[in-house]
């Protein structure tokens, strides 16, 4: 597939991914001899040629990057940074380093943590064997080094025109990238037609508090309200219009789904497992991390808010209504 222009100065090459949200988007934003890339999709030879290609057409080669910008650490928008010369300019949030330099103590406190949790989850045993490792998770990935570290108001390097904005939840190393005219590339924050899953993740350092992803993510979607933004060009999808109405249906939605797992709660105790298989009747074996971030970013939220209480039975998390929920239902 050709690059195509989105928006002024900035072409999108949609690459195939192995994963099930399917194809990617990497920005390439020309001007003159100068060139910045956008993500850069998972480590494929397939992307990688395509990639290559794409370049070509746009009458580019890598050597012309004068940044390559990482809105997150997931595997499909980082995983040809591996293909780039080692002096290559990458920038992204702090959060990128342990995954970009395959930090061992980070890889084996996420492995530790997600074992643990999931026990807390109702998880079996057999499953837990049989569930993707985060090692096979990252086969897929770039590694490298940050050449600076980007946070919230930041201005991209010799691209100044594009300012980053910190927005976590989907990822913890999120940020998006608002140009001066209103055209934002936000990763996967903004997905259009596309669910976009606040996955669970494990404090950065031991002494940071768990981050409740979905409250993270709401809080960056009411973010995106407030920003000057005309123009989305996402990770996932085609590039659109931006509407205020499309932040404010994810919204409700979210707030639908909570409605739905208090109301399970409230048919009996159940632990995040149970409740995933009810809702996900037909997905909850084939995308179990999945949908165990779903119900646990909804119980988290429903235990700040304190609509639930949970209380640890052998090892697992028993989710039950708090009396003043029970007599609001």
């Amino acid at each position: 597939m050709k690059p195509i222009k989105v928006a002024d100065g900035v072409y999108c090459l949609t690459v195939p991914t192995p994963f099930a949200i399917g194809p990617v988007n990497i920005f390439i934003v020309v001007d003159g001899n100068r060139a910045m890339m956008v993500d850069a999709g998972p480590k494929t030879e397939e992307a990688w040629q395509m990639l290559e290609a794409g370049w070509r057409e746009l009458g580019l080669n890598p050597n012309q990057l004068e940044a390559v910008v990482l809105t997150h650490h997931h595997p499909d928008h980082t995983g040809l940074i591996s293909y780039l010369k080692n002096d290559q300019p990458i920038y992204g949030h702090w959060r990128l380093w342990p995954w970009l330099t395959r930090d061992v103590h980070f890889a084996e406190r996420y492995r530790n943590y997600f074992r643990s949790l999931s026990v807390r989850m109702g998880v079996p045993k057999e499953f837990l064997n049989d569930s993707p490792t985060i090692d096979e998770y990252l086969i897929y990935g770039g590694t490298g080094q940050l050449h600076a570290k980007l946070d919230e108001g930041d201005r991209i390097p010799g691209f100044e025109e594009w300012q980053v904005f910190y927005t976590p939840g989907h990822a913890q190393s999120h940020i998006g990238l608002l140009r001066d005219d209103g055209v934002f590339i936000g990763g996967d924050v903004l997905l259009e037609t596309i669910s976009s899953n606040a996955i669970l993740e494990p404090p950065y350092c031991d002494t940071d508090a768990v981050p409740y992803t979905l409250l993270q993510y709401r809080d960056s979607l009411k973010k995106c309200l407030t920003l000057p933004i005309r123009k989305v060009l996402p990770g996932h999808g085609k590039a659109y219009d931006f509407q205020a109405s499309l932040i404010h249906h994810k919204l409700h939605e979210q707030e639908k789904r909570r409605d739905d797992i208090l109301q399970l709660i409230k048919e009996g105790p159940k632990t995040a497992l149970e409740i995933g298989m009810s809702l996900f009747k037909n997905r909850w074996q084939r995308q179990l991390d999945l949908v165990l971030s779903e119900v646990q970013g909804h119980l988290d939220w429903l235990k700040v808010e304190g609509l639930v209480t949970v209380e640890d039975v052998n090892g697992a998390w028993i989710y039950e209504i708090h009396e003043k929920a029970g007599e609001s239902l």
